[in-house]
């Protein structure tokens, strides 16, 4: 494994934003007396030991420097920013993020929102100007439900501190917006054009721009599900594998330097044009990671040092979550480094041949161990994020080995001749090739009923121990202490035989009503043991079902864990019975005994409204709600348990 003396101050460094998460609201001068006392122990012979101090205080303070600006205030206001990312929602609009420089035509501190364009024109490309006015409110937060998916967490890991709906008429596109990055953000988007107005393919040209480009916009919700059933999912996230073989297509550009004996100056370019390439696909945490460990090794070869890859993984990781300490929570960081860390690892392990003296014998046990060592430490995060395992991921991974190359190898070229203007008919034939095999793979090794282990729900506690585990019995392994290695392998297999018998018992469960204040409505959700049903106050057919689709995307894990198939809906009628949860033309009376009653477009008379205010102790007023109803409810001074209008 090589020396690793920089494990203690990441360690350091994540002991640090922990604090900061936690604890982030101590008085600054803590940190920077931290981190002062580490440099001053720099000068003593505990160079390590101060190097992780100074790592705790620098991990604290950049989390808390980090934090997004929040937006000076809330309500309807005039914007104008810069799009960041833009792409298609499920319906006909687009999802954008903004960085907002001008509030009310007046600068203002940079931030970041989202926003939903409920129109696809006017068309608008990341690394425009633009300006619109909309009613800003503070980003969803996870509703007080048990086991809610929370849609808007990357959104707020990446800065965003609002969300507006942008009516047409009110966005406006003012043009290029000024900065190398928007200029990169731009390129990036006339790259994407050049691949889909080629002749490649659909199937080719959505897999090249997420593998080349980052972009993965284009690509639909069943073939995700797909690559995710069949152990394919690192396919189409631009990730260090696309990341190596862009490195082999770049060192091959400069390859008559290499013949010219000039090598040096060949892998300076190569790591200039390589960090061009990461600026250009968006900084991604994978991207980076590997841009990090490719320069530590080409700059090892520079200056003809030898460079160890765990060290290099834990240097790429320091670099990342000082720059941006939030990316540590994200999924997308927290799986690359896995893989990574997984192969280094256990793929010594797996593949007991030697390169040199059995080549072939190496070469072939080398395709599974690799793909096995990388899922080892992938798998408990899979499993407790996407609550699946692919069974096949084996096979597929096998299979598409010889097609991923030629892909992204190829597609590299393939953009490179479209952005000097040749589209040659036969290499976009061997591409499509490719692209159409790779999705064959995929279709086939997920289509078996048993190709995933699904409804598996690992707490995030539970994986960190794992992990931490499988790690302890790896580096045993390796430094030949099978005594130690098997204490960690009998812990291993204990805990998860442990966790496995001891499942949650829901059937306990008292019945209780949720309430979700949504846009255009107020949705109540009501669960019993084994049972789950949905009130909503839309008044179209088609908006109710819209409305249980979004609740049940949002439930999905709750209704898993507690083996509820569906939502059922109830219906706007004048008495449902729902257990001991009675509905009585939108009155509710709950559990504990005391009374709701739901206002909506259902409910109009005002007279029905008078009698039931009588009995009631809590009031939920729809959005589409009359105002006078609400004047008189205010009259009787009656308590609002949610109320959009306000």
């Amino acid at each position: 494994m090589g020396p690793m003396p920089l494990l203690l101050p990441l360690l350091g460094l994540l002991a640090g934003i922990a604090a900061a998460v936690f604890y982030g609201d101590c008085p600054q001068w803590i940190p920077w007396t931290v981190m002062a006392v580490g440099v001053g122990v720099l000068f003593t012979r505990f160079t390590r030991v101060g190097l992780t101090i100074v790592a705790l205080g620098a991990g604290y303070v950049s989390y808390i420097c980090h934090q997004p600006t929040p937006a000076p205030s809330y309500g309807k206001h005039h914007f104008e920013g810069e799009v960041l990312s833009i792409k298609e929602g499920i319906s006909s609009g687009r999802h954008a993020t903004v960085r907002v420089v001008k509030l009310d035509s007046c600068e203002c501190k940079p931030f970041k929102i989202e926003i939903f364009l409920l129109s696809l024109l006017p068309e608008v490309n990341a690394g425009e100007e633009v300006a619109f006015t909309a009613k800003l409110k503070p980003m969803e937060m996870p509703q007080p439900i048990p086991d809610v998916i929370d849609f808007g967490r990357n959104a707020r890991l990446k800065g965003s501190v609002g969300r507006a709906i942008v009516a047409p008429e009110q966005f406006q596109v003012l043009g290029p917006a000024p900065g190398v990055n928007a200029w990169m953000l731009r390129t990036n988007a006339h790259l994407r054009d050049r691949i889909y107005e080629s002749k490649l393919n659909s199937t080719a040209s959505v897999m090249l721009c997420a593998m080349l480009l980052g972009d993965s916009s284009a690509i639909d919700t069943e073939t995700r599900e797909i690559y995710s059933s069949s152990g394919l999912a690192h396919i189409l996230a631009l990730s260090g594998l696309h990341v190596g073989l862009i490195i082999m297509v770049i060192s091959c550009m400069f390859w008559p330097l290499y013949v010219g004996l000039h090598n040096r100056t060949r892998l300076i370019l190569v790591m200039l044009a390589l960090w061009g390439y990461v600026w250009l696909t968006g900084f991604s945490p994978s991207v980076t990671r590997a841009a990090v460990m490719g320069t530590v090794y080409m700059l090892s070869r520079l200056f003809e040092r030898e460079s160890f890859p765990l060290n290099s993984l834990f240097l790429a990781a320091i670099i990342i979550l000082l720059i941006q300490p939030n990316d540590l929570f994200s999924i997308s960081f927290q799986l690359s480094f896995a893989a990574v860390g997984g192969i280094i690892l256990f793929f010594p392990l797996l593949d007991g041949f030697d390169r040199w003296e059995q080549p072939r014998l190496w070469k072939l046990a080398s395709y599974p161990a690799l793909s096995i060592s990388a899922m080892i430490l992938t798998g408990p995060l899979a499993a407790c994020y996407f609550n699946s395992f692919p069974i096949m991921f084996l096979l597929a991974n096998i299979l598409v080995v010889p097609l991923v190359p030629v892909l992204v190898g190829l597609g590299a070229f393939y953009l490179l001749m479209l952005v000097i203007g040749i589209d040659p008919a036969w290499f976009a034939t061997i591409i499509n090739w490719s692209a159409d095999g790779i999705e064959w793979v995929a279709r086939f090794t997920s289509s078996f009923s048993w190709a995933t282990i699904d409804n598996i729900y690992w707490s995030e506690w539970f994986v960190a121990i794992l992990i931490a585990l499988l790690v302890g019995f790896a580096v045993s392994a390796r430094l030949r202490k099978w005594i130690v290695a098997g204490g960690f392998a009998v812990v291993t297999i204990s805990l998860c035989i442990a966790y496995a018998m001891h499942p949650t018992d829901y059937s306990d469960e008292e019945p209780k009503a949720y309430v979700f204040a949504e846009e255009r409505c107020v949705n109540i959700i009501l669960t019993s043991p084994g049972k789950c049903s949905m009130f909503t106050t839309a008044k179209l057919a088609v908006e109710r079902v819209e409305e249980r689709e979004k609740l049940a995307r949002s439930l999905k894990v709750y209704l898993g864990k507690r083996a509820i198939d569906t939502i059922t809906m109830i219906p706007h009628a004048d008495s449902v019975r729902f257990d001991d949860v009675t509905l009585l033309n939108g009155q509710f009376k709950l559990p504990e005994g005391t009374k709701l009653l739901v206002l909506g477009n259902r409910f109009k008379p005002l007279d029905s409204i008078k009698s039931y205010s009588e009995q009631v102790d809590s009031i939920i007023i729809a959005p589409a709600l009359n105002r006078r109803y609400v004047r008189f409810l205010e009259n009787r001074k009656l308590k609002e348990a949610s109320s959009p209008r306000q």
